[in-house]
């Protein structure tokens, strides 16, 4: 199905009040401080109505755009990206990489980027001497906007991306990830705000039998959005994983024929110096 199929507020499927809504927030950003920035977006109209949908989530009226919510959320958003330099590698990049590693490709079956995390073995593992929080926010900032990049390459310019899909492996694990609820959630919320849509499904792989619990301690934390993106699977899903990804890029582990180790985290019992 085309991502522009999917439901309404699509370029192509916009009806007359969305039409107008679209329409009023550009105007209304051709008076902001970041008119050039808008008006030289790669992705156009469809970087703008990633913000008007978002402005649909849970209201009654599901396909009214509200305006002013769009242009205060992406205003906030420019700021933040502006005040933070988000294009720019941050310093401690090397570190939040090694803390948090991952694998990602561009999947021409799937048609969006794929990324595979040992979230389990990052939660266990992550320790305030890491980073400041603040460069927890920077970083994660910076991988979203590469991320955002990376999907405009599978589009033709102008036209509307597939969020990427991260399969985030579960094993490992423990009761130690509350200790980082804050952090955790402070991570959700710093990529879903400034990022809507660019996350498609959240897929959970090797839940241990403790995570029903600890699910149920994230869950307030959690959007009503991006909860509806999770799917979480007790195992390795082979069967779906084999059916949505090109086998060639998903490693072994996962069901494909890559032989590639997806790198295990800072301080855990498996890493290795310079896998990354």
């Amino acid at each position: 199905m085309d991502v522009t199929e999917q439901k309404s507020g699509f370029l192509g499927s916009l009806n007359e009040q969305q039409s107008e809504a679209l329409d009023e927030l550009k105007e209304r950003m051709k008076e902001s401080k970041f008119a050039e920035t808008i008006k030289n977006h790669p992705q156009g109209d469809c970087y703008l109505l990633r913000f008007l949908r978002a402005t649909m989530k849970n209201k009654t009226s599901k396909r009214v755009f509200r305006v002013e919510d769009a242009e205060k959320r992406l205003l906030k958003v420019l700021e933040w990206k502006e005040s933070n330099q988000i294009q720019e590698p941050p310093e401690k990049l090397d570190v939040f990489r090694k803390v948090y590693p991952n694998y990602h490709w561009v999947d021409s079956k799937a048609g969006t980027l794929v990324w595979i995390n040992r979230l389990g073995e990052a939660f266990n593992n992550m320790k305030p001497e890491h980073l400041t929080r603040e460069m927890w926010g920077h970083c994660v900032g910076h991988e979203m906007e590469m991320a955002e990049e990376e999907l405009r390459s599978t589009v033709e310019p102008g036209q509307e991306f597939r969020g990427y899909v991260s399969v985030a492996d579960c094993k490992g694990i423990g009761l130690g990830a509350l200790t980082r609820l804050s952090l955790i959630s402070f991570i959700s919320d710093t990529a879903g705000y400034n990022y809507p849509e660019v996350v498609g499904k959240i897929v959970l792989v090797n839940t241990p039998w403790i995570f029903p619990k600890l699910f149920a301690a994230f869950k307030p934390f959690i959007d009503k959005d991006t909860l509806s993106k999770f799917q979480i699977h007790s195992d390795i899903p082979l069967e779906f994983f084999r059916n949505e990804f090109d086998l060639d890029k998903l490693p072994v582990e996962y069901g494909g024929n890559n032989e590639m180790t997806v790198p295990y985290p800072l301080d855990s019992k498996k890493y290795t110096p310079g896998q990354d």
